[in-house]
């Protein structure tokens, strides 16, 4: 349950692109919706159900990240049944393509000196990233 101020801050972070990444791998899915800081939600997706929805944030409840990241799901596998419902190959392509592009995104985002030439270093620095995060937190 999401009252109508927690649906319309989503809806406006949504709009506003915070949502940095989103990736199905399976039925978990996996989201980093940018507010005061990156956020990360966790998904389980089956049969076309959410369940298993949590968020990084303070919030002991559906949080505006939450929602935002189920708007963009929403958008990405409409997008995805629209134009390649036919061709799993294809699919499977799109998929990591549009992978990439959201770690390439935060990984710049994070790093503003990152270049696409150093695509292979955003595991290594995106795991940096986390733990000098968390110990300052």
């Amino acid at each position: 349950n999401v009252t109508p101020m927690i649906a319309d801050r989503g809806c406006s972070y949504y709009k506003q692109n915070r949502v940095r990444y989103i990736c199905l791998n399976g039925s978990r899915g996996y989201a980093i919706v940018e507010g005061t800081e990156a956020y990360e939600v966790d998904f389980e997706y089956r049969g076309g159900e959410i369940s298993g929805l949590t968020c990084s944030c303070f919030c002991s409840f559906n949080c505006k990240h939450e929602f935002a990241a189920m708007l963009q799901l929403k958008e990405t596998l409409e997008l995805v049944e629209k134009n390649y419902s036919d061709d799993e190959a294809l699919w499977n392509k799109t998929k990591e393509k549009l992978i990439a592009e959201r770690k390439l995104a935060m990984a710049e985002r994070l790093f503003p000196t990152f270049s696409a030439t150093c695509e292979i270093l955003y595991f290594p620095l995106f795991k940096i990233y986390n733990s000098l995060h968390s110990k300052n937190a």
